[in-house]
């Protein structure tokens, strides 16, 4: 049954989010904080979807992964990127 009005697909804003893997509760965070932003953002029509680096297996790649990445980056509207220093030694020939 319509009620006269058109519905329309909310705007999408694609979001990469990088981070090293030791931060995966942080990434977590994020996720439930974009999940949170969905809940108030639908109403008005927006949506953001989120993209990460989880989400891409090597198996299903002809080549290296960061260049899915970098493809994936590209059709982005915004990356996210957590950086963490941690004073640790660095093993010899790993940069």
């Amino acid at each position: 049954m319509s009620n006269g009005k058109r519905e329309t697909s909310p705007k999408t804003i694609k979001i990469f989010l990088a981070s090293s893997s030791d931060l995966k509760e942080d990434r977590d965070a994020f996720r439930i904080f974009l999940s949170i932003e969905n809940d108030r953002l639908h109403k008005k029509g927006m949506y953001l979807e989120l993209v990460q680096w989880e989400y891409f297996l090597d198996a299903i790649s002809d080549t290296r992964l960061q260049d899915e990445y970098n493809k994936a980056i590209k059709t982005c509207d915004i990356v996210v990127s957590l950086f963490f220093y941690q004073d640790r030694k660095i093993c010899p020939g790993r940069i």
